[in-house]
């Protein structure tokens, strides 16, 4: 389901966080009663479970490396850029970086000032294995 169908919040921790970091953020609503039972959470816990802790585990699909200098130290700052990906990510103070990207192939290059551009590289995402459930 579309959240945005049903209504629009404009410039919420969700907006803020996607555009200036490398975070993403989101809203689960697993029932239609805003203020559910504290005695039916567990109830919605074990019906959502499995969906939730595939969806948590997509965390891991796409791209993750480190921006290293031509001498091997980290590049804090730096912008990795996924060709065709409006959305480029920052690097950590330790030269980290990390995007959520779907399976496929992608060109991506880092860039930092003052330093030179790196060369663009081709990764290939494969499928990810589904999350399986072993407390049915």
């Amino acid at each position: 389901t579309n959240g945005a169908a049903w209504y629009t919040v404009r410039g919420s921790m969700q907006d803020f966080n996607y555009k200036y970091s490398n975070c993403m953020e989101l809203t689960l609503e697993v029932s239609c009663c805003k203020h559910p039972h504290p005695l039916e959470l567990p109830q919605y816990w074990k019906n959502n479970m499995d969906s939730m802790l595939q969806f948590t585990n997509m965390v891991h699909m796409g791209i993750k490396g480190v921006v290293l200098s031509e001498t091997g130290d980290a590049i804090p700052n730096a912008t990795v850029k996924v060709q065709g990906n409006a959305k480029s990510v920052k690097t950590s103070k330790r030269g980290e970086y990390w995007k959520i990207l779907p399976p496929g192939n992608y060109t991506l290059a880092a860039f930092a000032e003052g330093y030179n551009k790196s060369d663009p590289i081709e990764v290939f995402i494969p499928e990810q294995k589904a999350y399986s459930s072993c407390q049915k």
